[in-house]
C-alpha cells in the first residue's frame, strides 16, 4: 500500500514538475475548479456555457497580453482601462458621425498608439517612473473621456461593425477569434522576434542591454505603443460586443490584467515572462467568475474575491521570486 502511495505521489510530482517547467501549472487548478463547478452546476461544462466563458474573458485576455509585454520589459501600465474608455468614446463619435467603419477603426488604432507614445515618451525620454506616469494618465484619460462624452449617448452602431464581435465564423463567435489572434500575435512577438527578445533583455538587466547596444529608449517607447494598439483592438471589440460606448468602460481592467499577469508567472519588474501562464490565468479567472455567477454570488462579493485573488497572485509571485518554497522545504526536512 505504501509503495502504491509513493508511486502515485511520484507520478503526480512528475506531472506537476513537467507543467511547472512549461509554465502551465495553472492547468491543475483549472481542472480542479472545472470539476468542482460542474459538480455543483450540471450545466457548467456545456458547450454554450464554455463559449460564454471564452466570450467573457476576451477583453481582459487581450488587455493581459498588452500588460505582459509591458511588464516583461520592466514597466507597468495602469492606464489601459482609462485608455479603453477614451478610445471607445472617440471611435463611437467618428462611427456615428457617418465617417465609416474603416476610418473609425483607424481612429481607434491611431489613438491607442498615440496614448502609448505619450506614456513611452514620459517613461523613456523624461525618465519618469512608469507607475507614476500611468497612474497620472489613468486619471487624465478617464477625465477626458467623461468630458468628451458630456451628455451624449453612443449606441446602435452599424450592423457590419457590431458583427466584428457578435458575428460568427465556423460557428465560433468572432470575439473569441479576435482574442485568439491577439494571443497568437503576442506569443509570436515574444517567442520568435528580436523585438520580444530585446524587451525581455531590457527587463532583466538594463545596464547589460545598454552595453550590448540595444537602443533602450526606442524599445521602451515601442512597447507602450504596441500595448496601446492592443488596447485599441480590445476597445473596438468591446464596442461591437455591447453595441454601445460609455466613459465608464474599462474600470478595473488594469487590476484584472495585473492579477492575470502575476498569477501566470510573469515577474513584475521584468526579465522573466510566462506567456502560457498569462493565457491560463485568464481562463482560470473566467472559470471563477462564471462559477460565482452560477452560484448566485453577489457583485460586491465577486469584487472581494477578485481583490483577494490579486493579493494571492502577488504573494505567489513573491514566493516564486524569493525562493520561499525551497526555504520552507528546507526547514521542514
Amino acid at each position: 500500500m505504501k509503495t502504491i502511495f509513493n508511486n502515485t505521489a511520484g507520478l503526480f510530482g512528475n506531472i506537476y514538475s513537467t507543467l511547472l517547467e512549461s509554465g502551465a501549472e495553472l492547468i491543475i487548478p483549472i481542472v480542479l475548479l472545472g470539476a468542482l463547478f460542474s459538480f455543483m452546476h450540471p450545466n457548467f461544462l456545456t458547450g454554450s456555457n464554455l463559449v460564454n466563458i471564452l466570450q467573457s474573458i476576451a477583453i481582459f485576455t487581450m488587455a493581459s497580453v498588452a500588460m505582459t509585454l509591458v511588464v516583461m520589459e520592466g514597466g507597468i501600465d495602469l492606464s489601459i482601462g482609462a485608455a479603453l474608455a477614451l478610445i471607445v468614446t472617440v471611435t463611437a463619435s467618428v462611427l456615428l458621425a457617418g465617417y465609416g467603419i474603416a476610418l473609425a477603426i483607424l481612429t481607434a488604432l491611431l489613438l491607442g498608439a498615440l496614448i502609448g507614445l505619450i506614456n513611452g515618451a514620459f517613461i523613456a525620454v523624461l525618465r519618469v517612473d512608469s507607475l507614476i506616469v500611468t497612474i497620472g494618465m489613468m486619471t487624465a484619460l478617464r477625465g477626458i473621456a467623461h468630458i468628451y462624452v458630456g451628455k451624449r449617448a453612443f449606441y446602435n452602431f452599424p450592423d457590419h461593425f457590431v458583427a466584428i464581435a457578435q458575428g460568427r465564423l465556423l460557428g465560433v463567435p468572432n470575439i473569441i477569434w479576435m482574442a485568439a489572434v491577439v494571443v497568437l500575435v503576442g506569443f509570436f512577438i515574444i517567442k520568435y522576434t528580436k523585438i520580444g527578445g530585446n524587451w525581455i533583455a531590457i527587463g532583466g538587466n538594463r545596464n547589460a542591454s545598454r552595453l550590448a547596444g540595444i537602443p533602450i529608449r526606442k524599445y521602451e517607447i515601442l512597447v507602450y505603443c504596441v500595448s496601446g494598439v492592443i488596447i485599441a483592438i480590445a476597445s473596438i471589440v468591446q464596442m461591437a460586443r455591447l453595441d454601445a460606448a460609455y466613459a465608464s468602460f474599462g474600470r478595473g481592467l488594469e487590476l484584472d490584467a495585473i492579477t492575470i499577469v502575476a498569477l501566470g508567472g510573469t515577474v513584475l519588474g521584468g526579465g522573466k515572462v510566462n506567456f502560457t501562464g498569462t493565457v491560463l490565468a485568464a481562463i482560470l479567472i473566467g472559470l471563477i467568475n462564471n462559477g460565482l455567477i452560477l452560484s448566485g454570488v453577489g457583485f460586491f462579493w465577486q469584487s472581494v474575491i477578485r481583490g483577494l485573488l490579486l493579493v494571492f497572485a502577488l504573494t505567489l509571485q513573491s514566493i516564486r521570486s524569493n525562493g520561499l518554497l525551497e526555504l520552507i522545504k528546507g526547514e521542514t526536512t
